[in-house]
């Protein structure tokens, strides 16, 4: 899983008025770990996303909304089944 950066600095923005440092205070985590997450090139680790779990069950947002899934997940129903080639068996 990884960070929606922008959907997080908008939350940023409208709960700590774009400060790092109050936003860090409300996250209970260190302004440095916030500023390396959302401004620079660092990933958001497990402290910094378990944080940001609990300040969303907290204010009742959806945490699922301010983060990406590493890989999409897909489906196969009927419609697509048809197009999905059986393994070839080996010769005998």
């Amino acid at each position: 899983m990884r960070l929606n950066k922008l959907k997080v600095r908008e939350l940023m923005d409208t709960y700590a008025n774009g400060r790092y440092r109050e936003f860090a205070r409300l996250l209970g985590i260190d302004v440095a770990q916030v500023h390396r997450t959302l401004g620079g090139t660092a990933e958001a680790g497990p402290k910094f996303l378990g944080a940001l779990m609990t300040f969303c069950a907290a204010h009742e947002l959806d945490f699922n909304d301010y983060i990406f899934l590493a890989t999409p997940l897909h489906t196969c129903n009927d419609e697509h089944a048809a197009t999905i080639e059986p393994e070839p068996k080996p010769a005998a």
